[in-house]
């Protein structure tokens, strides 16, 4: 029999900010919250609104559904989705209007 451990989204939050090499004062400093929000988010008192999760996914580089719990897969979506075979990434193409440089028109 297996022992499956789910980690909470204070435990996923402290390990990912620890794996960034960030205090929870930097960490604070970057959101625009206190050192003590960030504390009380990693000790379960509090939960932060979807929004600043968002934001703490972005800067500790990981995806909100890790922090959520819904994946164990920290990669964030936009990397996942790189890796795909079928992934193409779109760039801008320049346009011209024909003008030749030195033309009066």
């Amino acid at each position: 029999m297996s022992v499956v451990m789910i980690m909470s989204f204070s435990e996923r939050l402290r390990i990912a900010r620890q794996s960034q090499g960030l205090t929870q004062q930097q960490l604070s400093e970057l959101i625009g919250v206190s050192r003590s929000t960030v504390a009380m988010w990693e000790t379960g008192e509090h939960q932060p609104d979807l929004d600043t999760v968002s934001k703490l996914a972005t800067i500790l580089k990981v995806s909100v559904d890790f922090l959520s719990g819904k994946t164990e897969d920290p990669t964030p979506l936009e990397q996942r989705l790189k890796d795909q075979p079928w992934y193409v990434e779109l760039r801008p193409i320049p346009v011209y209007n024909g003008a030749n440089a030195g033309d009066r028109r």
